[in-house]
């Protein structure tokens, strides 16, 4: 059960939601979509001085800036989702890499083995550059960041907040799918497809010798039909790869 004090907490959060709050502090990653609503700190050092003074776990995210399709959706979704911004920020140290820029960033981007012009990448680490839990590629739905914050809180030994648990729930309980299309160039598709209402995230990859991309969406907001039918207008289906059953009608129509 919510403490009053908690429940004031995640009613003022709500209303962030609905738009309603007023006098909020615009952040640092303000018109960036790729680094969503989170103010974020972009100097590594002083990063990890905060996390040491404030005995907080750093939210060390890897981020391309200008980034593809997924890049920006994981900065439209999981860096902006209200409940989330707010455990960023309040739970965690937020430090943002750039990984196709130099200087600085290139230097963490090395010290931690990441690549360059990657996906998004988080990891949660100590003041020392230590993980509290593995590092995980493809984690770029609201629900997977939201367990792996929840993970390590309780790893380092500090209390998950009520609304972050919320947060959990809520995103938990939305389902996605995938769908795997050939076509003739995947950086193309993927930027074609990115971009469609109801897509969470795209991969590129080769898959029997061709070019395909792997479709992460939503089924609540598109079907697999309309996703379909929309790829083959956009020439981005030349070929279908099916492994349930009931879509192979749908994929032979066409």
């Amino acid at each position: 059960m919510l403490r009053p004090r908690n429940r004031a907490r995640l009613g003022s959060l709500l209303l962030t939601v609905l738009g309603l709050a007023t006098g909020c502090t615009a952040s640092a990653g303000a018109g960036t979509k790729e680094l969503g609503s989170v103010r974020w700190i972009r100097d590594f050092d002083e990063g990890v001085r905060r996390a040491r003074a404030q005995e907080r776990p750093l939210f060390l995210l890897f981020q391309e800036v200008p980034g593809c399709a997924t890049c920006v959706g994981f900065g439209e979704s999981v860096l902006s989702h209200p409940l989330l911004v707010e455990a960023i920020e309040t739970e965690f140290v937020p430090v943002a890499i750039l990984n196709n820029a130099g200087g600085k960033d290139r230097a963490v981007l090395e010290r931690f083995g990441e690549p360059a012009w990657n996906n998004p990448v988080v990891r949660f680490v100590d003041a020392d550059g230590r993980d509290w839990i593995p590092r995980a590629d493809g984690v770029w739905s609201p629900g997977g960041i939201a367990t792996r914050m929840v993970e390590t809180l309780e790893r380092a030994g500090r209390p998950v907040p009520d609304y972050l648990r919320i947060a959990l729930e809520e995103t938990r309980a939305r389902r996605s799918e995938t769908a795997v299309f050939e076509m003739h160039c995947f950086w193309e598709g993927e930027g074609c497809l990115g971009g469609l209402p109801g897509v969470v995230s795209t991969r590129a990859g080769w898959l029997e010798g061709r070019e395909v991309v792997e479709v992460r969406f939503d089924p609540s907001v598109v079907g697999y039909e309309e996703l379909l039918n929309r790829a083959r207008a956009r020439s981005c289906a030349e070929g279908i790869f099916v492994t349930d059953p009931s879509r192979r009608e749908a994929a032979r129509e066409g």
